[in-house]
């Protein structure tokens, strides 16, 4: 069985969608979620505390012993989650669960990645599951094996690193520490990850609640944490449901993708069931091949792009590359 962990500060509202995705994509039921929440004065989240009484709201004390207490009450999977994913597309978590049990030499299973993204790597598809060495990726997304916010690992394995690691004090330092471990060589983890053949969500970045690492947001819209507080007090919602089925080609993207309505409208969409992802990831190789062929050979230039050109350049480069894919 799965559990989830999702860390949210000052998003009630932005926290209400990954929670409703999570459970009309994913089909996890309320009693396996756990939510570590840490609010800011004038910030609340009764509200969705009251809506949703069965998940197991934990107001943030100490961060690591919270999340320990957590994890011994989970079950031996535990997919990490953040407060600014939406799940777009529906997934089995049984399909994950038996990647992570047959092969021990996969780390981990990524829902936000997919062979819809950019700078694919070489990947190999078994039972419908894609696998790729993350060692030998070019893409940032593609080699970076430790991230909170969409991905499963063994309950083992990040109980054991907390215990090891007394100064892991916030989400931000619980990814960046290991991130770091992982790049330095300094700590050893299974070569592989998998994926199903498309993402299954996306991060919308129009926020940002912690000053320690400086993740880039849209501020294009007027969406700081205490504007969308009050919407959320107000009675709006984030629009979850434009965004099903979409073949996003980036995890992050921006506020152009982000909407606040009275009520979301959800109308029924084909569910894809793993014998037909199956079948699409078997009709579409050669396909795949070719688009893993380009992706290496813009991964090449990229880098050695960023080794000799001037950042202007790098711009027009990114947005060509894009354009062109």
């Amino acid at each position: 069985m799965l559990s989830v962990i999702c860390f949210s500060k000052d998003r009630p509202l932005q926290l209400e969608a990954y929670i409703e995705t999570l459970m009309y994509f994913g089909g996890i039921k309320p009693e396996y979620v756990t939510v570590l929440v840490a609010c800011s004065p004038g910030i609340s989240y009764q509200r969705l505390v009251e809506r949703f009484p069965k998940i197991n709201w934990v107001h943030e004390t100490a961060f690591r012993q919270d999340l320990l207490d957590a994890l011994s009450a989970c079950e031996d999977y535990v997919l990490l989650g953040c407060d600014d994913v939406v799940f777009k597309d529906f997934f089995d978590v049984n399909d994950c669960i038996r990647a992570l049990q047959m092969r021990q030499d996969v780390f981990g299973f990524s829902l936000r990645l997919g062979t819809n993204l950019n700078f694919i790597p070489a990947v190999h598809s078994e039972d419908g599951i894609f696998l790729w060495d993350w060692q030998k990726a070019k893409g940032d997304y593609w080699r970076y094996p430790w991230e909170v916010s969409a991905s499963i690992y063994r309950r083992d394995f990040i109980r054991r690193y907390l215990e090891a690691r007394a100064d892991v004090t916030n989400p931000n330092r619980f990814e960046a520490f290991l991130a770091k471990q992982i790049s330095d060589l300094e700590a050893e983890i299974p070569p592989k990850l998998a994926c199903f053949p498309s993402s299954c969500c996306v991060t919308i970045t129009v926020n940002r609640v912690q000053d320690e690492y400086p993740n880039e947001f849209d501020e294009s819209k007027d969406t700081g944490p205490e504007t969308l507080y009050r919407e959320h007090m107000n009675g709006l919602k984030q629009n979850w449901f434009k965004l099903a089925h979409w073949s996003n080609d980036s995890v992050h993207v921006g506020a152009e993708h982000f909407e606040l309505v009275q009520q979301v409208d959800v109308t029924t969409v084909a569910y894809t069931a793993g014998s037909d992802r199956k079948a699409a990831a078997r009709s579409r190789r050669f396909s795949l091949a070719l688009k893993i062929l380009w992706w290496r050979a813009a991964a090449v230039l990229w880098e050695e792009g960023r080794k000799r050109l001037p950042r202007s350049w790098l711009q027009f480069l990114k947005s060509a590359v894009r354009y062109v894919s």
